[in-house]
């Protein structure tokens, strides 16, 4: 699996409250694929070792072959030896041996001699010879052997009873089978073979796309239920909001907070439930997704008011507390909090910024009439009134918002002013800012070129939407492309109209300027140029998508550039360090069964091209996860939604036969390499954790600005550009969750990747720390007390035979509690704090 690492972090931390005692490893049997930031995050919880099945069937060959299915996997190699983890791939997957899941009827053991049809000496002779087998894949005499499987460990009595005849038959007759044979737990293995003092060798790199044969390429569920994904990110946002908030104003405005983790617990809950390896991933049934968006929209409205009542209570200087309401359907330009704007009536727009750094966004409101807006301090603030792709008059504006904190803006009834209409194009449309310059083809209305006007480059880019069509199986297998499997028929995909001209319309404005292209009655996209803005913004809104010819469609937006990209790219892993990707290469013997699918693999955050020999760079920044490959030289994709008429037969048990409208965000960026990766790291931020608006009826701008707080922050100081506020969270016990990463990896950024220092004292001005103690990552144990088992590696893959302990905090000055993030570290942090 690959999604985003805080939502990893986040369950691991829930599910530590459930435990009374510390788990020292990780046991993920079930997903599809590995992600090369998983053992990395492991071993900053204070995992030992990490057990998992489902790598691709012909790696899988080679490691059982070459007894490499354990090893020691070096996923991060900004942190390299420090967070080595010992791993272990499962021989067959997480089930029974074959022919002794009893329950699955199975022959039972027949022990008694008196007994016509006793087997015991066959069943032994069968299980010793598969435990022999197993163990020539092994390079220490231990055999992990698993008991259990899905819907297969009803009956443990029955289960138990013939495998306490097997085991004590086996162990009767050690003579004949050289076996030694008892229940035992994966940690116990674990730490027999750590025992063995073996030298291991070192994996780097991911186990993505997982194949489970040749026409089998699981990478279909990094885009399935496009919708839920989105919906799961943003949702996750939300719930950082909600949790900053409130740490950083329950004291000093002595708010009382158990109520309100009680209701922030909800969503907690929720989002933690989404997570699930069958969930998150898209490869649920129909209505257990339903079920799982309304477990969170539940979750949502317990945030909501936690966030309305913390503001109303830090804002109203009279009392008299603002009626706070939320837009929740905004990005569909439905907006009901504005209705009440009239010309006796403004509208107060509270935006939050949940990030610890000063943010300027451009807001985009839909209003049912014309507005002018003002800022905090009750002067105008520049807008510009227009049309939207929807049709509904919105108007967008710039705001400047404090870090961990709010400015207020107002809306105020205007009719005098222009509102700008989208126009038909027919010639070419020319989108410029002071930043980036981009054209629009004359003929094809399709994007042309992006020039980059502080480094003068232009860079030739092609855009459109296609659609791959989803095999239902043919000659070569029987198998369909599904929720987990991504399989087109054929190696060319399909055009959205006959010509493949879009029809155009747009907009030129002060604040942005846009072009949308309506490809057919279900696929639409707009682009963006904001100003100040040093990316384009591209928004598809695709669906129902048609499927009355019969065919399922898979969706994807396709860029042609003329990069020479060398037929590499990249992608994230699940949004820290960065993976080379080669087309149709994989670093052991494959064939090439699947030449699209076997090339997709998951884009959580960002995915980029880059010309090395003219030093460019182009990143798609996403809001969501989806899959993406880069099928030819110079070219990219990546897939926007999916409707599928077939099941893959990988347990869904139905079709992916979404009929919902899927919209998803995505940010082109074009820059030099040199400086790309700041560009880059800034917008992953700012895409995926927007302001929160909060709406109000104001009566007159003069009357609210006298009787509320318009303006807040919480911070003293901006982080550093290279760090990141994680988690800023309240705890039950009064104390606070303090997560802080430094954002980028080794040899991205000349300066930025280097090693950074902070004072904690230096954060929050208005709290003073009165005890600190530094956790491991999912805060289940203090730092001092992770001590992970060292693992030996072959000295020519290493810098070090034993990686180093993690640089901790250990006796805490909390008048200087001075902190160093190296490359990609991530520190976590219990404080008591008490008000200055």
């Amino acid at each position: 699996m690959s999604f985003y690492f805080a939502s990893l972090v986040s369950n691991q931390e829930s599910a530590g409250t459930l435990v009374s005692d510390y788990i020292h490893l990780n046991w993920t049997s079930d997903p599809f694929g590995h992600a090369a930031s998983q053992p990395s995050l492991f071993a900053q919880m204070g995992f030992d070792a990490f057990f998992f099945g489902r790598i691709d069937y012909q790696e899988h060959e080679l490691r059982n072959r070459t007894k490499q299915l354990e090893f020691v996997w070096r996923g991060s190699q900004s942190l390299g030896a420090e967070t080595d983890m010992f791993s272990h791939v499962l021989y067959t997957g997480y089930g029974f041996l074959p022919g002794f899941s009893f329950q699955r009827k199975d022959q039972p053991i027949m022990w008694d001699p008196e007994l016509q049809d006793m087997n015991i000496k066959e069943m032994a002779d069968d299980f010793a010879s598969q435990i022999r087998q197993r163990a020539r894949s092994n390079q220490t005499p231990n055999v992990l052997v698993p008991f259990g499987s899905d819907f297969q460990f009803e009956n443990a009595h029955m289960l138990f009873k013939n495998m306490d005849h097997l085991i004590d038959y086996l162990n009767a007759n050690q003579g004949v089978y050289d076996l030694h044979v008892f229940y035992s737990t994966p940690t116990t293995y674990m730490e027999a073979v750590h025992a063995a003092n073996h030298v291991w060798d070192v994996k780097t790199g991911d186990f993505l796309p997982y194949a489970d044969h040749p026409h089998s390429y699981w990478s279909g569920y990094y885009s399935s239920r496009s919708a839920l994904k989105g919906y799961v990110r943003s949702r996750n946002n939300f719930l950082r909001a909600t949790q900053s908030l409130l740490a950083s104003t329950y004291l000093p405005f002595n708010i009382p907070y158990a109520d309100l983790i009680s209701k922030i617990e909800i969503l907690t809950q929720a989002f933690s439930t989404s997570q699930h390896h069958d969930a998150i991933s898209g490869t649920e049934k129909q209505h257990v997704a339903d079920d799982y968006a309304k477990r969170l929209s539940i979750g949502s409205a317990a945030c909501e008011d936690v966030m309305a009542d913390i503001l109303s209570k830090i804002v109203s200087k009279t009392g008299v507390n603002p009626n706070f309401s939320f837009c929740r359907l905004i990005n569909e330009s439905i907006c009901p909090s504005t209705d009440t704007l009239t010309p006796v009536n403004s509208i107060a727009i509270v935006a939050y910024n949940p990030r610890a750094r000063n943010v300027v966004e451009t807001l985009r409101i839909p209003v049912k009439s014309g507005a002018a807006v003002f800022g905090p301090d009750g002067s105008p603030v520049k807008c510009q009134q227009y049309v939207n792709e929807d049709g509904v008059t919105s108007v967008a504006f710039q705001v400047e918002i404090p870090a961990l904190g709010f400015n207020t803006y107002f809306l105020q009834h205007n009719s005098r002013d222009e509102i700008i209409p989208a126009k038909m194009i027919q010639d070419e449309m020319i989108l410029e800012n002071e930043f980036l310059k981009v054209a629009f083809d004359a003929e094809t209305h399709r994007l042309k070129n992006i020039t980059n006007k502080v480094s003068g480059r232009t860079v030739k880019i092609g855009q459109e939407l296609m659609w791959w069509n989803a095999s239902a199986g043919n000659k070569e297998s029987s198998q369909a492309s599904g929720a987990y499997v991504f399989r087109p028929n054929g190696t060319s995909p399909f055009n959205l109209n006959p010509r493949q001209v879009p029809t155009v319309t747009g907009t030129i404005g002060p604040m942005l300027s846009t072009v949308t292209q309506v490809w057919n009655k279900w696929a639409r996209q707009t682009f963006r140029l904001y100003r100040n803005a040093a990316y384009l913004e591209v928004e598809a809104t695709i669906g129902p998508i048609d499927i009355s010819d019969d065919m399922g469609k898979e969706v994807i937006a396709r860029y042609i550039t003329d990069l020479d990209t060398k037929n590499i790219w990249y992608s994230d892993s699940e949004g820290q360090e960065f993976v080379e990707r080669k087309t149709n290469y994989r670093p052991y013997p494959y064939n090439i069964s699947e030449p699209v699918a076997m090339n997709y693999v998951p884009m959580n955050f960002a995915a980029y091209i880059r010309d090395v020999a003219k030093g460019d760079q182009i990143t798609l920044v996403s809001d969501r996860t989806r899959g993406c490959a880069s099928l030819k030289n110079g070219e990219f994709e990546n897939m926007l939604h999916r409707r599928l008429l077939h099941d893959d037969k990988k347990g869904v048990g139905e079709p992916l036969n979404e009929s919902n409208i899927v919209r998803t965000t995505q940010r082109i960026i074009f820059d030099p390499i040199v400086n790309a990766s700041r560009r880059y790291r800034s917008e992953m931020a700012s895409l995926n954790q927007p302001p929160v608006l909060l709406f109000a009826n104001a009566g007159s701008v003069s009357k609210y600005i006298r009787e509320n707080v318009v303006t807040f922050s919480a911070m003293d100081a901006k982080l550093p550009e290279n760090v990141d506020l994680l988690t800023f969270k309240m705890l039950n016990t009064g104390q606070v969750l303090l997560r802080l990463q430094n954002i980028f990896a080794v040899g991205e950024d000349e300066e930025l990747s280097k090693s950074v220092s902070l004072d904690l004292n230096s954060l929050f001005p208005a709290l003073q720390i009165e005890q600190v103690t530094e956790v491991s990552l999912s805060a289940n144990q203090p730092i001092q007390e992770m001590h992970r088992l060292k693992w030996k590696v072959a000295e020519s893959k290493s810098e070090s035979k034993e990686p180093k302990e993690f640089q901790t905090i250990l006796d805490v000055d909390v008048k200087n509690a001075k902190v160093t993030l190296s490359a990609q570290q991530i520190r976590t942090f219990v404080i008591r704090y008490s008000v200055v």
